[in-house]
């Protein structure tokens, strides 16, 4: 389990992800509305870059959301998406020992983080 979280470098990728805030893209009360009309989509990480989050996203600990509501998530590469990946990667290779990840669904059947997504313009 050391070796898995010293190779994914877990630390420095919470770290980057707290020094490199998400860019805001709208009001948070618009994405609730979103929410609550069924203007949003759960999708996996993978899907994830570039979109607008509908729910807020905490990974404990610390227990400090990383992601809020109107916020982008970023780049594919960028810091939020690879500290969400990497928690990912650690929890299919560690069942049991799972982060806990608010605003994180998991897909019973990849393993897949999911996250709440407002639907981009059609």
């Amino acid at each position: 389990m050391h070796e898995h979280l010293t190779h994914a470098e877990l630390i420095t990728a919470l770290d980057t992800a707290f020094q490199q805030l998400p860019e805001p893209a709208e009001p948070p009360q618009r994405c609730y509305q979103q929410l609550i009309r069924g203007g949003t989509e759960r999708i996996p990480l993978s899907h994830a870059a570039h979109r607008t989050a509908a729910a807020m996203v905490t990974v404990t600990p610390p227990g400090i959301p990383v992601l809020m509501p109107g916020e982008r998530t970023g780049a594919p590469d960028g810091p939020l998406l690879r500290y969400l990946r990497a928690l990912e990667a650690f929890d299919r290779a560690f069942p049991g020992f799972h982060s806990e990840a608010h605003g994180v669904t998991i897909d019973p059947g990849t393993g897949d983080y999911l996250i709440e997504c407002v639907r981009p313009p059609r």
